[in-house]
């Protein structure tokens, strides 16, 4: 199978095309039920400098309401997919972002009829730590 080649999103950013992702990534059942797909992950750009290391993973969630509870979902998907994809790709990163979208949207995009909750984390030896904003 070809995959297509990543595609750069941003100055300095590299996203992994979301075949690859689906072919390459368990999703975990997550506390709420809520039903995701990874859409995409961006990458720092090679050679960031300390600060600049930020890997966002992100999320299509096309049943997610307003105001509904994500933060037991959000720290799932940061210990059972963003930590392991870390881990994996050996990548040196300062800080992960997950967020959950509950349509397709282009990176830093918004709209009034989608729903979108982010979160940061900071990825410790064992698990995934809340990372207040810099």
């Amino acid at each position: 199978m070809r995959l297509p080649r990543p595609a750069l999103l941003v100055p300095g950013l590299v996203a992994l095309a979301p075949l690859a992702l689906a072919a390459a990534t368990a999703l975990p059942k997550l506390p709420s039920g809520l039903q995701v797909s990874l859409m995409q992950v961006v990458w720092p750009a090679p050679g960031a400098a300390k600060g600049d290391r930020v890997a966002r993973f992100r999320f299509l969630a096309p049943d997610l309401k307003k105001g509904a509870d994500t933060d037991a979902d959000l720290k799932t998907l940061c210990e059972k997919v963003a930590r392991p994809m870390v881990k994996a790709k050996g990548a040196t990163v300062d800080q992960v972002i997950v967020s959950l979208a509950s349509k397709p949207l282009k990176l830093g995009e918004s709209r009034p009829d989608v729903v979108q909750v982010f979160e940061a984390y900071q990825l410790k030896a064992s698990h995934c730590a809340f990372a207040p904003p810099w």
